[in-house]
């Protein structure tokens, strides 16, 4: 739309003279997202059959949607010829010109037509298209002419020449960027009906991560002639093209085209080659004529194995139309190894199986209707840095139009499998092909799962599941139970010089952000084990919110144990861990990364009876109580004695000397050296790790090398070997405080988590030896 303000004019018996001011530009009509500001004149005078005109608009802030595209500007000038002039600031212009005669009555005169891009921006309007930030640059001039008259013209009747001097288009993402060059300049001829490409060569680039730098990804090469009425001929060739530039693994793409004959016959050939190290060959072949198209693709894995698909769309080019809902395709294959794709998947430490097909697909559009089966056999996968191998029970899924069935998925009674029993039902519904839906049920009984690092490990033999699953990929709950009874884990205190896992990623999944939770996981006889403390534990704790939003509530019993503090054994008297935060915690990915996010509850008691004070000849009992938010907790000590003339303790230093020096009232005479090295050297050893890279660091109350006395305190250094040899390695070096060069050189390495080799060697007391250390569990 435009706002008119009219300017006083004239009028005689056979002319007309005519001024506007226009304002309120809309240019909706053109585009729903375009918009501008800016203004214009045009003045009308003269005959009706001969006018003559001047005009002018700008275009000021013009916008597609958000993505700014400058100024603008349009010339008009009709007199005996009309010249009309566009010219944009993102460097483009447009310049006709014509004999105004066959405007205005009958006959036919040449019209023309001049067009220049010199480093056009073509980003903004590449970028609204796509949907991604693009950059683009366009260099180009051309003529073209046509004979104006009582019709429009069609591009048969163009004559002339466009050249395309260069052309890049590159994706923003910096860490994927994606860039087209123009290799060769591209030459248009247009003439009698027919349009000749001169071959244009256009070089692929991507970011390859590794180098840091951008790297040639292959050429696509176009040439060849359209005709109106005789047989054509246009060829495309993709050559050497990286198959990691289309979001591939690494291998090689290569793919000739050809579409020859007329409008109303034409023939289609194209051959695709496919080689990849990771996943094998891919062969494919399209051959197609007025009535559609028949293609043939063959897939061979790098184990020999190989999936065929076979299918037809029909088409009318002339019309420009494919007719999905009459395709189909079939896809068969007796059977596909997963071994060689386990190293694809960083996830996952081990992978095999078979999987084989037999489906028929009929409307490859909303009509889809799928029939035929797909067997899983065989399935087995491990988990990274966790045992065992867990061995699926076979089974298909069943297609029946657009409803599957999992069939089979059911085994009992065999162990070996890493779980008891186990069984995988329920169907998925693909009557929504945006977002369909599953209701699925896992039961597992007696699952077994391990975990073994450098210093930690977690055992449990005996894991039920029953989970359930269900909704559509925009809304859905996982709900259910989990029971793990009589789990282990072991910690030590040793601080590995292991690369700290990243953080969880900043972009949230949209499957998991609408993913509800409704999860009890029940934990029964929980044993810890470390060099701080021993304890058996169990209780209940449900999982609910949603993923990224979890709710933790529930509690966690210590049943019994002991925690070790100023190398003081204390018995705990009670011990409770509560969730029961009303407000949603951080991502499930985060708890995982720092527990501590869970911010429980601590309710916890432990005593330690009998310690006597050295100098006032009194017995203590030490209370040690944890009690509030685990992230702001601090611990409490407090002293009592049955000895009614005994002085009360209560300060914590008075404590802590009790507990350390067994003299609430210390002297700095009183000091026991050894004593005191060994709390000092505790203190320090995670500072010493950290800041000289040990992995051990450690002042010991006593040491059992020989030579030295029992409650001599003794140093202990280590390094862990995991890169630099070909076999991990401990290697230690343990001695008296008194007497370091009295030391004991040790040697280890852990074959399995029951098997470990050791050597050790001694020079002062010729002390030598080699040892198989065995450790078995029996029930």
């Amino acid at each position: 739309s435009i706002g008119l303000g009219a300017r006083p004019g004239g009028a005689g018996r056979d002319s007309r003279s005519v001024a506007a001011e226009l304002s309120d530009l809309e240019l909706s009509n053109l585009a729903s997202d375009l918009s501008a500001t800016g203004g214009g004149h045009l003045r009308v005078s003269g005959p009706l059959a001969k006018p003559e005109a001047q005009g002018a608009v700008t275009l000021a802030e013009m916008h597609l949607d958000t993505l700014a595209l400058g100024n603008a500007r349009l010339r008009l000038s009709l007199a005996d010829t009309l010249t009309t002039e566009f010219t944009a600031d993102a460097g483009i212009r447009l310049a006709l010109t014509c004999p105004a005669a066959p405007l205005f009555g009958p006959g036919v005169a040449p019209a023309q037509l001049a067009i220049e891009a010199l480093a056009a921006d073509l980003g903004p309007v590449l970028s609204y298209a796509l949907g991604r930030p693009l950059y683009g640059r366009l260099d180009l001039d051309g003529h073209l002419e046509a004979a104006l008259g009582d019709s429009m013209p069609s591009w048969r009747d163009l004559s002339g020449h466009i050249d395309v001097q260069g052309l890049a288009i590159e994706s923003r993402a910096s860490a994927d960027s994606l860039r087209l060059d123009l290799l060769s300049g591209g030459h248009f001829a247009f003439w009698e009906g027919r349009v000749y490409l001169d071959s244009v060569a256009i070089g692929l680039q991507r970011y390859d991560r590794d180098r840091l730098a951008r790297q040639p990804a292959g050429t696509l090469r176009l040439a060849g002639q359209l005709v109106d009425t005789k047989p054509s001929q246009i060829e495309l060739a993709l050559e050497d093209a990286d198959l990691a530039f289309f979001g591939g693994p690494k291998g090689l793409v290569q793919l000739d085209a050809e579409i020859s004959g007329t409008a109303s016959a034409p023939q289609v050939a194209a051959d695709l080659a496919v080689e990849s190290a990771d996943l094998g060959k891919l062969r494919g072949r399209l051959d197609g004529d007025r009535e559609g198209g028949d293609w043939h693709l063959n897939w061979t894995t790098l184990l020999d194995d190989s999936l065929t698909v076979t299918g037809r769309i029909p088409w009318d080019l002339q019309a420009g139309e494919l007719s999905l809902d009459e395709s189909w395709l079939e896809a068969h294959s007796d059977g596909i190894g997963l071994l060689f794709i386990g190293d694809l998947i960083a996830e996952l430490d081990h992978l095999d199986g078979r999987i084989s097909a037999d489906l028929r697909a009929e409307g490859l559009d909303s009509t889809l209707s799928l029939q035929g089966q797909i067997g899983i056999k065989g399935l087995e996968f491990a988990l990274l840095d966790l045992d065992p191998i867990y061995a699926l029970p076979d089974g298909q899924l069943q297609f029946n139009d657009r409803q599957v069935e999992l069939v089979g998925f059911s085994v009992e009674k065999e162990p070996k499998r890493g779980f008891r029993s186990a069984s995988l039902t329920g169907q998925l519904d693909l009557a929504r092909l945006d977002d369909p839906s599953f209701d699925l049920r896992l039961q597992a009984e007696r699952m077994t799962s391990y975990y073994e690092a450098v210093g930690q490990s977690f055992r449990a033999n005996d894991i039920d599941l029953d989970l359930s699953f269900a909704g559509s990929l925009s809304a859905s709950k996982l709900a259910g139970r989990v029971r793990i009874d009589q789990p282990k884990s072991e910690a030590s205190l040793v601080v590995l010089t292991l690369p700290v896992p990243p953080p969880p990623p900043a972009l949230r999944d949209d499957f998991l952000e609408n993913m509800a939770l409704g999860v009890e996981v029940d934990l029964r006889g929980l044993a810890l084990d470390s060099e701080l403390a021993e304890v058996e534990a169990s209780g209940a704790v449900e999982v609910g919110g949603t993923f990224y939003k979890p709710l933790f509530q529930g509690d966690i019993t210590i049943d019994e144990g002991q925690v070790f503090v100023l190398n003081q054994e204390f018995n705990i008297t009670q011990g409770r861990v509560v969730f029961n935060r009303l407000a949603p915690t951080k991502s499930i990915l985060d708890v995982m990364y720092d527990p501590l996010e869970l911010n429980p509850t601590l309710d916890l008691q432990a005593k330690i009876e009998g310690i006597k004070d050295s100098k006032s000849g009194y017995e203590y009992d030490v209370t040690l109580t944890l009690k509030g938010p685990a992230q702001k907790i601090a611990p409490d000590l407090s002293a009592d004695s049955e000895n009614p003339d005994a002085d009360p303790l209560q300060e914590d230093f008075s404590i802590v000397n009790l507990l350390v020096f067994n003299m609430a009232d210390l002297d700095v005479a009183d000091l026991d050296y050894d004593a005191a090295v060994t709390v000092a050297g505790q203190l320090l050893s995670k500072q010493v790790e950290k800041e000289v890279g040990l992995d051990e660091f450690t002042v010991l109350p006593s040491s059992e090398i020989a030579g030295a006395e029992p409650g001599d305190p003794a140093l202990r250094v280590g390094e862990y070997f995991s890169r630099r040899l070909p076999l991990p390695l401990w290697v230690r070096y343990e001695a008296p405080l008194k007497e370091m060069a009295a030391g004991e050189m040790r040697i280890e390495h852990k074959v399995k988590s029951f098997l470990i080799i050791t050597g050790s060697a001694q020079s002062k007391y010729d002390h030598y030896g080699l040892g198989i250390g065995l450790k078995r569990e029996f029930r």
